[in-house]
């Protein structure tokens, strides 16, 4: 009898991994237009951008062995709640405050942490769940969740800046994390 692939935690950690990666991905991009919008720097969205990138060069190999002591499903529920109180934090901050360059670099550098930690666990916890035997479609769904939205999300979430402000999408996204 060949196994399915499509269990429930591997269903529940791919739905779950594409929605993280939604908020925690492809959030930058429209981050880097508030910022030059409210700066008129190419240089300090640049800056954004960076801080958005600059973890996932820095601290993969430092953090990847403190990973691998926790318990993965744990760890991603908690970051992924982490993530859902960051972004309503700065949902209120930018619905109620005047938009601040340091709050959002700070912002910008705390979740792209997060989201790398997350995706080592991701990385670490998926071979483990997916069945004996589908270990090549398994892999092939699991490694294109972050290239495929974050290339899918630029152009929507540019739009949805545009329509309905940082806030929102901030809003938005804390609620795909609920």
């Amino acid at each position: 009898m060949k196994s399915k692939l499509w269990t429930r935690d591997f269903s529940l950690i791919t739905v779950t991994t594409v929605l993280s990666a939604i908020g925690g991905e492809a959030i930058m991009f429209p981050l880097s237009l508030l910022v030059f919008d409210e700066t008129g720097s190419p240089l300090l969205s640049a800056i954004m951008l960076i801080t958005g990138f600059l973890p996932d060069i820095v601290l993969a190999v430092l953090v990847a062995p403190f990973v691998e002591k926790w318990n993965k499903k744990t760890l991603i529920v908690v970051l992924d709640s982490l993530l859902l109180l960051l972004y309503v934090g700065i949902g209120v901050f930018l619905h109620f405050a005047s938009f601040n360059y340091a709050v959002m670099l700070v912002f910008s550098l705390v979740t792209s942490t997060i989201s790398i930690i997350y995706n080592l666990a991701y990385q670490s916890w998926l071979p483990d769940i997916i069945p004996v035997g589908q270990e090549q479609k398994g892999n092939a769904v699991g490694t294109t969740i972050y290239p495929f939205v974050t290339m899918a999300m630029a152009p929507l979430s540019a739009w949805a800046y545009e329509q309905f402000g940082m806030a929102r999408i901030f809003f938005f996204v804390a609620a795909l994390l609920l």
